[in-house]
């Protein structure tokens, strides 16, 4: 065998042992995957998270799409918890929107608590239960709106800024806390026209603000800035994590200026 030869047949053999290495990982992971969902019993295929910010005074619509869901446990409905920021209030209570074909079984939707004007706490009941006869095929979207929910100038943040937490992001921010197994996490932030901003993204530990530079390398490829508006598709986020897009407010004088050039 030649010298050529024999690296040729090296090369093979590399390659044999890496796709075997892979394909051995990716059984481990699916291994992993099924061992947590047995554990929660409950788990959904996407979820797509979007807050819209309307206008300059900081109005916004949060909109929440599930798909997917499915339990391997009856469980006759679904706790949902929408927080607002400490100086904005919500403006009614969550209702449906429509996604498309609807469940087989009726959905109904009821507010459990009002602890504040920032806070909803609310109920999707499943009437006939979610069951594991139901497989994947559980899917809703609801909506809320909230006034006055971000400062939308640097004057405006500093002022409000003793009301938010210790390590809580340095500027404004659209966050989701994975709770139970998710194959795929949608975070969209939209902006109105003529906002001068930057979006970045950040990882952290769900308790504490504790940001996690490894996750962040991971997903940080995926986080998409367009005009007016931020994106992230996160494939397998990790439970116990809260993925972040945060934005530092302009100055007032910044935000005059983008209105004027607009």
């Amino acid at each position: 065998m030649t010298r050529i030869a024999r690296w040729e047949a090296l090369e093979q053999e590399i390659e044999k042992l890496k796709n075997e290495h892979n394909m051995q990982l990716r059984k481990q992971a699916e291994e992993a995957d099924n061992i947590i969902k047995r554990r929660f019993g409950f788990s959904a295929k996407l979820i797509e998270a979007e807050l819209e910010v309307q206008n300059h005074s900081g109005d916004c619509v949060f909109y929440r799409a599930y798909h997917g869901l499915c339990s391997s446990i009856r469980m006759p409905h679904i706790m949902h918890k929408v927080v607002g920021s400490p100086y904005g209030s919500i403006e009614g209570d969550p209702v449906f929107v429509n996604i498309g074909k609807p469940f087989h079984k009726a959905l109904s939707l009821q507010v459990t608590e009002r602890p504040n004007a920032y806070c909803r706490t609310f109920r999707v009941s499943i009437h006939g239960d979610l069951t594991e006869a139901d497989k994947d095929t559980l899917c809703y979207k609801y909506m809320i709106r909230a006034k006055n929910a971000f400062a939308m100038t640097q004057e405006e943040f500093k002022a409000q800024h003793e009301l938010r937490e210790e390590n809580e992001p340095s500027g404004e921010y659209f966050a989701f806390d994975v709770e139970y197994p998710l194959e795929e996490l949608k975070l969209i932030v939209k902006f109105p026209e003529a906002y001068p901003v930057q979006p970045q993204l950040l990882a952290y530990l769900s308790h504490g603000w504790v940001i996690n530079e490894a996750e962040f390398q991971r997903v940080r490829g995926d986080f998409i800035k367009e005009a007016n508006c931020a994106t992230i598709t996160i494939k397998k986020p990790l439970h116990g994590f809260r993925y972040v897009i945060y934005w530092d407010p302009p100055s007032r004088l910044d935000l005059r200026k983008g209105k004027e050039n607009a």
